[in-house]
């Protein structure tokens, strides 16, 4: 018959309880993360650049982020055309490096035919 395991003599020991001004500023990071993220998230614009869904957003050290996720590409700038200009360059550049190795290129999000 196997025995059992002996039980500690002790309980274990807990945690020390964080003070109340630890915990107080902890909320307020916290507050003024969500403010950020909530910022980023309503002034976020999304756009079709060269078929590809991008997003433009306030960045966090410059004025403006650009992000095309289905190239994995990002830019940054200071004005919204600089942004769009550099954008299309990291597109180029991440459409470029598959074909350069031989990987799949992304379809395009959208295309888009005129009616003449």
């Amino acid at each position: 018959m196997a025995k059992s395991p002996a039980k500690p003599s002790h309980p274990p020991a807990r945690e020390p309880r964080p003070s109340v001004a630890h915990l107080l500023s902890t909320i307020g990071e916290l507050e003024a993360e969500n403010e950020a993220l909530w910022k980023a998230l309503t002034e976020t614009q999304l756009y079709v650049l060269d078929g590809y869904f991008v997003s433009i957003s306030p960045g966090v050290d410059v004025p403006l982020v650009g992000h095309c996720p289905t190239l994995h590409a990002q830019a940054q700038g200071n004005t919204f055309d600089e942004v769009v200009a550099d954008l299309r360059d990291a597109m180029q550049v991440a459409l470029d490096g598959r074909a350069h190795f031989g990987s799949p290129i992304p379809p395009k999000d959208i295309e888009a035919k005129c009616l003449d």
